[in-house]
């Protein structure tokens, strides 16, 4: 077969290679193609060197985005009019694959989309742009895994044209001999970013600066290896200098692919805006916080391996504190890697094998007398009148969980790790030592308690010297007040549409003076019409009892049946509002985001967080008369 393999990238370079070695070892005829996307030489002519896959011939495109696109498009155009294979080839979601897929469809030419599939949903990204054109594009899609193969057939593909064959970075990754690192022997943090929302926009870029010298002081060395645009914007505002003068940040040149798998292999964690180095990072068993809301590569989000925060400094440093636990280490280290297995690219040859396949892969045009398409003319007859299915109960009162459900449950900590830390230096402590013990003594997880008591011992304070100091920072921990704290987006608004329509109330665990504090400076003091604190009924009676459930209901005068409760902890929430009897919605905020459902505490419905959750809410219940919250 013919193929034409077009290479836009580093990320395209390193991961088509094998592919394309693996195809001209089997006989096909391969023309690859460089096709110019990244110009710097560490980010292209060297990877091919390095990497054994010299393209067949170099395009130049212009400067300035728009320029560059319509240059590649015409480039492909030519390309199609004097080569025609029986296939192009196209990896991934960056212009190079749509715009060589629209240049060969033109010609009559079969489109094969390898890492089909993968979905961000994020409108406002470019690259998911590019990843569903493809869906129209490839007459053949070879996903990555079962979920992407998944989301291909939701999204009207042929299962005949979906084959799950792998990622192949792993096949890359499998090349170069570079082993998986002992947990106790890791060190530091690997730390990229290059993604143009987050290093153009100046504002983004300053966050981006704040949490690389934050992990320098907490959890260095941090390794920052300067993608070229990051590189060109820093030095645009002035924070080069800045980022280089940092303590425990090394900022080094793009790494040959080698150098960089071994210093992600034996990092403790990396902290990336990068898709490529989730999947890298699987494989060595290292964790992810990735910087961004969203990502295509769901899979290590859903085992735990991988973090969603964004730019917030906050989460940033909590996740990686999290993440570098030993019990964490070596949870994520004995992982399986969901993205492959090192032989994609042989499974690619074997798809191709397939004799069936070029039927598939050549466009074709209907003839008269070929078979209608079913979704027009095999439509299921409608049905005739049937027994409705039994309705949800009404709804006529809400609770809501407040930690990690209504705000951000770290934010509130890192500033009351801080006044401690603050405190202990005031007695002579060292206020580093203790702020960074504190912090990752607290990422263990909130239900170990003791969190002072531990952090103490491990900066090597005598047990006799405790019970002197302990009380005095639990005091300060416990009057912790912020003047920053915010519920999440959208809050405010989603609950008092609910709040017009039936009554609300805060249901919430933990000392009463802490979750009054919180509440206040949440602005939230009159923002349910009652507010149950599990601890004053006594802490026997904490969540997943039905006791503060059940005392919220009897105030508000609602039934359980015809109750909701919002929360973010399957255990405690969703478990405590079935012992109840009442419906549980599960928001998947804070530590317990990716903590799977248990078997017996399934919740009603389940939303990304409480907003949308509250906006679902309010769009089913009808209006009342509104209340007056209770003081």
């Amino acid at each position: 077969m013919r193929l034409t393999v077009p290479v836009g990238t580093r990320p395209e370079i390193v991961k088509l290679a094998r592919v394309v070695a693996a195809l001209r070892a089997a006989g096909h005829d391969v023309r690859c193609i460089a096709t110019g996307q990244h110009t710097d030489a560490k980010l292209a002519a060297d990877m091919f060197v390095e990497l054994g896959c010299p393209p067949d011939v170099n395009w130049q495109l212009p400067q300035g985005e728009g320029a560059r696109v319509g240059a590649l498009l015409a480039a492909a155009y030519d390309e199609f009019a004097e080569h025609q294979p029986d296939a192009v080839l196209v990896l991934g979601d960056t212009y190079t694959a749509p715009l060589l897929a629209i240049a060969a469809r033109r010609h009559g030419v079969g489109v094969i989309h390898l890492e089909a599939g993968l979905r961000s949903f994020n409108e406002r990204s470019v690259e998911e742009t590019n990843r569903t054109m493809m869906v129209a594009l490839a007459t053949l899609h070879l996903a990555p895994t079962d979920l992407a193969a998944g989301l291909l057939r939701d999204e009207g593909v042929a299962p005949e044209r979906i084959h799950v064959v792998g990622n192949p970075v792993i096949d890359a990754i499998a090349a170069t001999g570079v082993s998986r690192v002992a947990v106790d022997e890791r060190t530091g943090v690997l730390f990229t970013a290059h993604r143009a929302t987050n290093v153009d926009d100046p504002a983004r870029l300053a966050q981006l600066v704040t949490i690389v010298r934050r992990l320098g002081e907490h959890f260095g060395p941090v390794t920052f290896p300067l993608h070229p645009r990051t590189r060109a914007r820093l030095e645009a505002a002035g924070l080069l200098s800045v980022v280089a003068a940092s303590p425990n940040v090394d900022l080094v040149d793009p790494m040959p692919y080698g150098a960089l798998l071994g210093r992600l292999a034996s990092a403790r964690v990396v902290v990336t805006d990068s898709g490529g180095l989730q999947e890298e990072a699987s494989w060595f068993g290292v964790p992810s916080v990735v910087l961004r809301a969203t990502t295509p590569r769901w899979e290590g989000v859903l085992d735990g391996s991988a973090v969603l925060c964004g730019l917030g400094e906050v989460e940033v440093m909590h996740h990686v504190g999290r993440l570098t636990t030993p019990d964490e280490q070596m949870r994520i280290a004995g992982l399986p890697c969901p993205y492959g297995d090192g032989h994609t690219a042989q499974r690619v040859v074997d798809v191709l094998a397939d004799n069936t396949i070029m039927t598939l892969i050549a466009p074709r045009e209907p003839s008269v007398g070929d078979p209608l398409p079913d979704r027009v003319f095999a439509r299921p007859t409608p049905a005739g009148p049937s027994e409705p299915s039994e309705p949800d109960e009404p709804i006529e009162g809400v609770t809501v969980d407040l930690d990690d459900t209504v705000f951000a449950q770290a934010d509130w900590l890192l500033g009351a790790w801080r006044d401690v830390a603050r405190a202990g230096a005031d007695i002579g402590l060292d206020h580093d030592r203790l702020l960074t013990a504190l912090m990752s003594v607290a990422a263990e997880g909130s239900d170990h308690g003791g969190i002072i008591d531990r952090a103490l011992r491990s900066i090597d304070v005598g047990e006799h010297e405790l019970a002197a100091i302990v009380p005095g920072l639990v005091a300060v921990f416990s009057t912790h007040s912020s003047t920053t704290l915010a519920p999440y987006p959208g809050f405010d608004d989603a609950l008092a549409a609910v709040r017009a329509n039936v009554p609300v109330a805060c249901v919430t665990d933990g000392n009463p003076r802490i979750q009054r504090a919180k509440l206040r400076s949440l602005g939230l003091t009159d923002a349910f019409d009652l507010v149950i604190f599990s601890d004053e009924l006594g802490r026997e009676f904490r969540k997943p009892h039905s006791a503060p459930f059940e005392r919220a209901l009897r105030e508000l005068g609602v039934p359980a049946a015809r109750a909701v409760h919002i929360g973010d902890r399957p255990g405690k929430d969703v478990a405590g509002a079935v012992n109840a009897g009442m419906r549980a919605v599960r928001v998947h905020t804070g530590e317990y985001a990716t903590i799977a459902d248990p078997a017996d505490a399934t919740p009603w419905r389940s939303f990304a967080d409480v907003t949308t959750a509250l906006r679902s809410i309010a769009a089913c219940t009808s209006s009342r008369t509104p209340t007056t919250a209770t003081p």
